[in-house]
């Protein structure tokens, strides 16, 4: 279908599927905008092919293209946008699934010169012979990304297993970018010019071999973020961000109670009460208990194939109801992120046929191993200050220790390495004090508590990342 000048064209609830044009610049397998504009709602658009833009192609001076609650599929382009090639008029995406699309050149979802906008939507399995095997931005454009998801794109023989850069702006938030493969093997997103980044909260994966150029100075950040971009330049290497100032906007923490399903580690079962988050997953030898920190859950990992199948465990949950995950095992010689990926599949978390209240599961544990590492207790920034969220754990371990009165537990303190090991050393002994006086103020006997501060000297995680850090950040009780 062909829409003439000026003309705009409304879709609604339809499907198009198996369309195809067959000349060498033929473009919109499906749908040809020519100076006009386009809106697609509820719709499915699949297996079409065009020379540019699989299902769309929307060109010279066109108005803007607006998809909503959509989903493309299997569509194919010879040349560049698998799904969508739009070189004029603004691109909004919100609430739409971008899966399966191809191109023979560049950009395996997308080919977009001019401004683009992606809220809430998901861009999986996506694929180019050259660069970006999500996204292709060119020419000065400005992107913004938010509370989406970009796993399991992948370009042949390009770069940018995500998203490639030319001189543009890339704005992220809320967002995942992981698990995207380049001809390297690694790059998530490649900057073939000089391009700014801007990304809060949002995470993107780390993998050995990024290589960096001089344009890293025109990036900022604010943690969780990981390794982000790629360069054509020279040899710096970097492996994470960080973002200085001023705190603009705080993230709120997400309610992530439901049922998760990951294609790699089966299916996550999750309650949350403030911070607190107990459950199971189907990997899982032993319940899950956890707890947030912002975005970000953070657990230990208990695994079914073998006794020493554990290590610390993260999951980081975006606005859209996706997650990505992994865990660090502890007895590798080299421990590394084993990683999975998956989405909220229902808010009911479901039944766990070894669910058990936080505090039998907490005691299980200590029972088993002589001590339980908490993650639900969280504190202000390079403070004692226990945080308002913390209150459900807290109480879980009162509840535990007043079920188990001949009890003698020592708390422990633990910090990351961001400061001096003195600094560390009396921040952990402050914190582990200031839960001790939580438990005695709740009743627990003080003289069945001890306090110590280990500060940042034995992690278990690298203190080489943001994620890292943030699992050795924890308090831990040790049975006396």
């Amino acid at each position: 279908m062909r829409v003439g000048r000026w003309v705009t064209l409304t879709v609604q609830s339809s499907v198009f599927t198996n369309n195809q044009t067959t000349g060498t610049f033929a473009g919109g397998g499906a749908l040809y905008s020519y100076h006009g504009t386009v809106n697609i709602q509820n719709s499915v658009f699949s297996g079409n092919t065009g020379a540019g833009g699989g299902a769309l192609y929307s060109n010279y001076g066109g108005g803007p293209v607006s998809i909503q609650n959509s989903t493309f599929s299997g569509n194919t382009a010879r040349r560049a946008g698998g799904a969508l090639y739009a070189t004029a008029g603004n691109v909004t995406i919100q609430g739409s699934t971008f899966s399966g699309n191809s191109a023979g050149r560049a950009g395996g979802a997308l080919y977009v010169r001019d401004n683009l906008v992606i809220q809430n939507s998901t861009f999986s399995g996506n694929s180019a012979t050259g660069d970006g095997g999500a996204i292709f931005l060119y020419g000065g454009s400005t992107a913004t990304i938010s509370n989406s998801t970009l796993t399991g794109n992948s370009t042949a023989t390009g770069e940018g297993g995500a998203i490639i850069l030319y001189n543009d702006t890339l704005n992220l938030a809320s967002t995942i970018i992981a698990n995207n493969t380049d001809k390297n093997g690694a790059n998530e997103i490649f900057d073939l010019g000089n391009s700014t980044v801007n990304a809060t909260n949002s995470l993107i994966q780390v993998t050995s071999g990024f290589t960096f150029g001089t344009n890293t100075a025109n990036i900022t950040g604010q943690n969780p973020l990981l390794g982000p971009l790629a360069n054509n330049g020279g040899p710096t290497q970097i492996m994470e961000l960080r973002g200085y100032g001023q705190l603009l906007s705080t993230d709120p923490m997400p309610n992530v109670t439901g049922t998760y399903d990951s294609e790699r580690a089966g299916k996550f079962h999750l309650k949350q009460d403030g911070a607190s988050v107990t459950g199971c997953y189907d990997l899982g030898a032993a319940p899950l208990i956890g707890g947030m920190e912002g975005r970000l859950l953070k657990f230990e990992w208990r695994g079914t194939d073998s006794p020493t199948a554990r290590g610390p465990a993260i999951m980081v949950f975006s606005g859209a109801g996706n997650m990505f995950g992994g865990w660090w095992r502890a007895d590798a010689e080299n421990p590394h992120l084993d990683p999975f990926e998956g989405k909220r599949v229902s808010a009911d978390p479901g039944d766990c046929p070894q669910w058990k209240a936080p505090e039998d599961a907490m005691a299980k544990e200590i029972k088993d191993s002589g001590r339980v590492r908490l993650y639900g207790i969280n504190f202000d920034s390079d403070s004692d200050q226990i945080r308002p969220e913390s209150k459900p754990t807290l109480d879980q371990v009162v509840a535990m220790l007043k079920a188990n009165a001949g009890w003698k537990i020592t708390i422990e303190g633990h910090t990351d390495n961001t400061a001096t090991p003195e600094h560390n050393q009396q921040l952990s002994e402050r914190r582990a004090n200031s839960v001790k006086s939580y438990l005695t103020g709740a009743g627990i006997d003080a003289a069945r508590l001890g306090a110590a501060g280990l500060g940042a000297t034995k992690p278990v995680a690298t203190n080489e990342t943001p994620l890292g850090r943030a699992e050795n950040r924890r308090v831990e009780l040790v049975k006396g």
